[in-house]
């Protein structure tokens, strides 16, 4: 039977799911925190989560899907759908490899951490950041360009309870036990909310292209002036300056 934990305060649900998956807890138990003290993004960015601001929450796998590499961005389209359907006003879009957009505002985030027991256990974490109610001026100077809530780019109303009850029912849509396929209708609804595809970029590394979609395996096509179209796996990329 899943878990469900509330937390007043926590240091990191990702770190909390780790501890309850390795003490039994079954798939899709879920720890929420009203505010994190440590929370964190990709490559270790620290992740804003103040108290009563948004939805921290964390989803466990005990068993990690084959097909592992395609979850974040599986993890992308349950939470714009939850999104859309917690706040029916607004449109969500995935910008690769983990960002929750709405109209080219960052509003959330995914980050997906696995872990293997060394006894052949192997599971992972769905990590979940969504921001909900903070006005542009709560985001630090360095943020106020990119970030925003849900309230602040129009929603009417926000429910945290209701954004927590759909993102964690899409997903286990999603997440077929055994696997995690980015195929079909999925590929094609990922195609439409991809917030980078057509759009000058620039990678990690510093390399300019244009973002030309996104694969099936979860990779982003990047194409390069005079170099072709070609696959990156890992790393980050940044919408490229406008005029």
């Amino acid at each position: 039977m899943p878990l469900l934990e509330v937390h007043r305060r926590l240091g990191s649900t990702n770190d909390r799911a780790r501890i309850i998956a390795r003490e039994g807890a079954a798939s899709f138990s879920v720890v929420i925190a009203d505010e994190q003290t440590r929370g964190r993004g990709r490559e270790g960015r620290r992740w804003l989560s103040p108290p009563g601001s948004g939805l921290w929450m964390t989803v466990v796998l005990a068993r990690r899907p084959s097909g592992h590499s395609t979850v974040p961005l599986l993890a992308g389209i349950a939470a714009a759908r939850a999104i859309e359907e917690a706040c029916p006003d607004l449109r969500a879009g995935i910008e690769w490899p983990n960002d929750l957009i709405v109209a080219d505002r960052k509003v959330g985030g995914i980050l997906c951490e696995s872990w293997d027991d060394g006894a052949g256990g192997r599971g992972m974490a769905i990590g979940t950041g969504i921001n909900t109610s903070q006005r542009v001026a709560d985001f630090p100077p360095a943020l106020r360009d990119r970030a925003a809530s849900l309230r602040a780019m129009g929603a009417t109303s926000v429910s945290r309870p209701a954004l927590a009850g759909a993102l964690l029912a899409r997903l286990r849509e999603l997440l077929i036990p055994g696997a995690a396929r980015l195929e079909g209708a999925l590929h094609r609804e990922l195609t439409r909310r991809d917030a980078l595809r057509g759009r000058g970029v620039v990678l990690g590394s510093g390399e300019t292209g244009t973002a030309r979609g996104i694969s099936s395996a979860g990779a982003l096509l990047f194409e390069e002036p005079g170099c072709g179209r070609r696959e990156i796996r890992s790393g980050s990329v940044s919408l490229l300056p406008g005029p």
